[in-house]
């Protein structure tokens, strides 16, 4: 493809549109920087291609250069104001910066255009719950879930929320669906058994850990939660097993210091 772009650029000299395609066609094989030549190419050409500018500012968002990918987005908002997935990524990348409340007005101003758009919803309920505004963004995920049922990440975000808020059985319901519909989603797994557990659902809790270990690879709180949960079941080698592991790949002082105190108390380790 790539051969077939540039060769569509040597013949159609000066066509904005060769230089276009052969941007999206390197952007797409990770060669980002020749990606932006041919943008900038384009927009010499033609520089209301709103396209040339919000392919330019994606090449530049994922490099990190906000700052840049920024400047490019609102150009091309500015070209195609009624374009919800413009308005999306320059909400994204404000968001990136650490401009949360630019975030949050792009991605209103995208609900505004579409509010059936669930991506919008979420991406306002991830700046929301950011800024510690958590109803309103419980109500943004919400929304989120409601025009989309099966993405599991908002109903993973809503689920941290609900349980946030002390609103446990409601989170575990969001956990539980966001397990159903990614069955190898290793930290909804590791939220749900951890909830069992301090619930006292000892069964029910070892079983999510044990998933939530099986496909997360080295989590040192899921393997935390499997040892206790193993524990509370009486099976002292495998608890033994899964902490010392826990333990292990704990990289966090403060919770290295808990899960050492469960070993001291199982008589694992010396004081």
């Amino acid at each position: 493809m790539k051969d077939f772009a540039e060769t569509l650029v040597r013949n159609h000299d000066g066509n904005a549109g060769a230089h276009l395609f052969l941007g999206v066609t390197l952007a797409q094989i990770g060669e980002l920087e020749s990606a932006i030549r041919e943008y900038k190419e384009t927009i010499r050409l033609d520089p209301e291609n709103a396209y040339a500018h919000y392919f330019q500012g994606q090449a530049h968002q994922a490099m990190d250069r906000f700052d840049i990918a920024i400047r490019n987005y609102r150009d091309a908002v500015r070209l195609a104001p009624q374009n919800v997935t413009m308005r999306l990524n320059l909400g994204s990348a404000y968001h990136s910066q650490g401009n949360l409340e630019s975030a949050i007005l792009q991605f209103r101003e995208a609900l505004k255009l579409n509010p059936a758009e669930a991506f919008a919803h979420y991406n306002l309920g991830l700046v929301l719950a950011e800024q510690g505004r958590f109803e309103p963004a419980i109500t943004a995920y919400k929304e989120a879930v409601r025009l989309d049922a099966r993405d599991a990440l908002a109903r993973y975000a809503l689920g941290g929320l609900l349980e946030t808020k002390g609103r446990l059985a409601e989170a575990i319901a969001e956990f539980k669906a966001a397990t159903q519909i990614a069955p190898n989603f290793a930290d909804a797994y590791s939220k749900l058994g951890w909830l069992y557990y301090k619930q006292h659902k000892i069964s029910e809790a070892a079983e999510a850990l044990t998933k939530a270990v099986q496909y997360g690879e080295n989590d040192s709180h899921a393997l935390h939660g499997l040892g206790l949960a193993k524990l509370a079941e009486g099976k002292k080698e495998d608890a033994l097993s899964f902490l010392k592991l826990a333990y292990q790949h704990e990289e966090r002082p403060d919770k290295k210091i808990l899960i050492r105190g469960d070993l001291i108390r199982m008589g694992a380790i010396p004081h």
